[in-house]
């Protein structure tokens, strides 16, 4: 359990530094950096505040033990089934329609409503598509299909 708050710590503390370091470029160079690790410090603040409070949860009831299930191997293989799984539809569809695709069959497949659905999928199609191509202007990869 401590891992599961050490380690975005970390990550946080050494998002903090590039975003400090980032304030002293131009406009141009800062904005990449700022772009990124802005939204992933907001969500992993996110991830340490409920990994406390399951924390606090469960010390609030002393006595009961985890018992290891028999999907604990499926458990454990799932996550990198959907890494796998994205890097798949990034090379065969691109940026622009394999991460909004990945992004709504993961939230639909783990039980998520529409309609926050809908939403994380369109802002992901903003922050790919208006963040990188429009605003960097950094052609992104089209994918093998739709080359």
């Amino acid at each position: 359990m401590k891992l599961r708050i050490i380690f975005p710590s970390v990550v946080l503390a050494f998002l903090i530094i590039i975003i400090i370091l980032s304030l002293g470029y131009s406009y141009e160079a800062k904005l990449f950096p700022l772009l990124i690790c802005v939204p992933v410090a907001v969500l992993l603040v996110g991830q340490i505040l409920r990994e406390v409070r399951a924390k606090v949860k469960e010390e609030a009831v002393p006595g009961e033990k985890k018992i290891a299930t028999k999907g604990a191997l499926a458990k454990a293989l799932a996550p990198p089934a959907w890494i796998a799984g994205l890097l798949l539809s990034l090379y065969l569809l691109g940026y622009l329609v394999g991460t909004p695709l990945f992004t709504l069959l993961y939230l639909k497949l783990h039980g998520e409503k529409w309609l926050l659905t809908v939403i994380v999928v369109l802002a992901i199609i903003a922050v790919v598509y208006g963040g990188f191509t429009l605003g960097l202007k950094i052609p992104l990869y089209k994918g093998l299909l739709f080359s």
